[in-house]
């Protein structure tokens, strides 16, 4: 006997499993080009029929008897599965590096919708999370943050969803800077397509007074991305501390702090061709803090202690770019920083101790990729900065000052499919 098996467009099917009970014997195979499956049925007076199954991955299953009394071709015909869902899994590098850098592409996948870009930074391999920031693994200071190129805070990088970047830069040295240790640069995807958008966070304390309130808004287009936020913290404490010696109660203080904390930031990116380029930053910080304490010592007597301390920065950001060509790109900057703490005591002495600085940075930078001698590629990054700092502590009341000139080049090149190098060469 010959079975054929076709679809519902009378169309062969080839490759399916056919599978022939008939008197207690079984025959299986597959279907050839033509869709056909020959067999050999027996016939007997208590065998009449044979089973017949036909199984695929993308046809139903179709079971069904035949006489074994027929004769000719037996047409069988399947249907194609319904599909309800389609789900497609894709794999791709994760990261790619060299000498100077490695890049990672941003994996959000089991993170939270509006998940915050802080949080997916915490995934990636090599960056520990501390109460000083985000570190490179082995470094012992915390890498410095920038988004596409431009430096912003660990609080900012809390305001910018996920989604919105493409891949992370991490790079293990940095360029003239001492306080940081490495630099962590996220890179955000380019679309075109205008949003606006707000939130706003809010929370209180159960136990005892205090308020947290977060709003922020942002705008993006194709010619200027704009995102800012104000927070105000209010946080009010009571605490109490005892000391026994022997039993008896040597020591005991009451203290009353009210803290109200502010900040606020704006960011502006304006692109105004494909060759200009200008992003412009604020960002302020503050605290008012007020604390009264009551000091009543066995055989000594109380003392009432008075704290007030002030804390108030500014930092802005202005970075000027220019492609004169496809692997060229030139670099402005400007950068101001300031910020005033004052600490007022009144016992056992009043005093007053302030503590502020000043500081004015400027930068030009030449990024050219691509460049050739011979068979090697480089990517140079060649740079001149001035930075000058005012510093005013209570214990002089001359202002101090001083000037740093830096001059850099960076260079990476590889030397082969597994051989990289970079250098950097600098001047101070």
């Amino acid at each position: 006997m010959q079975i054929v098996v076709v679809d519902t467009e009378l169309q062969p099917v080839t490759g399916v499993a056919v599978r022939v009970d008939n008197c207690g014997h079984r025959q299986s195979g597959l279907t050839d080009t033509e869709g056909r499956f020959r067999c050999q049925l027996a016939e007997a007076d208590s065998c009449t029929e044979a089973e017949v199954s036909v199984q695929s991955n993308l046809y139903e299953p179709l079971d069904t008897l035949i006489s074994t009394a027929a004769e000719g071709e037996q047409v069988l015909t399947m249907r194609h599965l319904s599909i309800g869902e389609v789900k497609v899994i894709g794999f791709r590098k994760l990261a790619r590096s060299n000498a100077e850098r490695t890049v990672f592409a941003l994996d959000t996948r089991g993170l939270p919708a509006t998940a915050k870009l802080d949080l997916a930074l915490r995934r990636l391999p090599g960056v520990i999370y501390g109460d000083t920031g985000f570190k490179l693994l082995g470094n012992d200071k915390p890498a410095k943050l920038l988004l596409d190129g431009i430096e912003i805070s660990q609080e900012e990088i809390a305001k910018v969803d996920a989604t919105e970047i493409e891949r992370v830069e991490i790079r293990r040295v940095g360029v003239n800077e001492d306080t940081y240790a490495g630099e962590i640069n996220f890179i955000r995807k380019k679309d075109h397509t205008r949003l606006f958008k707000g939130e706003a966070e809010l929370s209180t304390q159960l136990t005892r007074p205090g308020s947290f309130v977060m709003p922020n808004v942002s705008y993006h287009s194709e010619k200027v991305d704009i995102t800012s936020w104000v927070s105000h913290t209010y946080s009010r404490q009571h605490s109490d501390r005892s000391t026994f010696r022997d039993g008896a109660l040597t020591f005991r203080s009451h203290d009353k702090t009210n803290l109200n904390q502010y900040a606020a930031s704006t960011r502006v990116n304006l692109f105004f061709s494909s060759r200009w380029m200008a992003f412009l930053s604020y960002s302020m910080f503050g605290y008012n803090a007020h604390t009264n304490s009551y000091l009543p010592i066995t055989n000594v007597g109380a003392s009432n202690q008075h704290t007030r301390e002030k804390y108030f920065s500014h930092f802005g950001n202005a970075v000027a770019r220019y492609n004169p060509g496809k692997n060229n790109r030139l670099f402005g900057k400007a950068r101001y920083l300031n910020y005033l703490n004052t600490n007022e005591v009144t016992t056992p002495s009043a005093y007053t101790y302030r503590g502020g600085l000043h500081e004015w940075t400027g930068e030009i930078v030449d990024e050219a990729d691509s460049l050739h001698t011979g068979r090697i590629f480089h990517n140079v990054i060649a740079g001149y900065k001035s930075i000058f700092r005012q510093s005013l502590l209570t214990a002089s009341k001359e202002r101090y000052n001083s000037d740093v000139q830096q001059l850099y080049v960076k260079d990476q090149f590889d030397l082969g499919t597994h051989l990289g190098a970079f250098v950097i060469l600098k001047g101070e």
